[in-house]
C-alpha cells in the first residue's frame, strides 16, 4: 500500500495555484495592452491630418487664384486632389 504524506502534496499544489496566478495576472495584462493599442491606434488615425472645412476653403481659394504657370508641383497637386474630393 502507497502512502501519500500531506507534507509532499501542499508545496507541489501551492506552487502550481501560484503559478496560475502568475498567468491569470500576464493574460489580463495582455488584453488589457491589446485594447489600450487599438482605443489609441482609432483616435491617432481619426486624427491623421485629415484637414479641417475651413483649411479646405483656404485651400479652393488659394487654388482659385493660383496662376497654373507660376505654382510649383506641391501646389497643383494639391489643387488637383481638392478638386478630386469635391467631385
Amino acid at each position: 500500500m502507497v502512502y501519500i504524506d500531506i507534507a509532499d502534496i501542499v508545496p507541489r499544489f501551492n506552487r502550481l495555484i501560484l503559478r496560475m496566478l502568475k498567468m491569470n495576472k500576464l493574460l489580463s495584462t495582455l488584453v488589457i495592452s491589446a485594447f489600450a493599442m487599438a482605443a489609441v491606434s482609432a483616435f491617432a488615425g481619426s486624427h491623421g491630418g485629415a484637414m479641417s472645412d475651413k483649411d479646405k476653403a483656404e485651400m479652393a481659394e488659394k487654388c482659385a487664384k493660383m496662376d497654373p504657370s507660376k505654382a510649383d508641383e506641391k501646389m497643383k497637386a494639391d489643387c488637383k486632389k481638392l478638386a478630386e474630393t469635391k467631385k
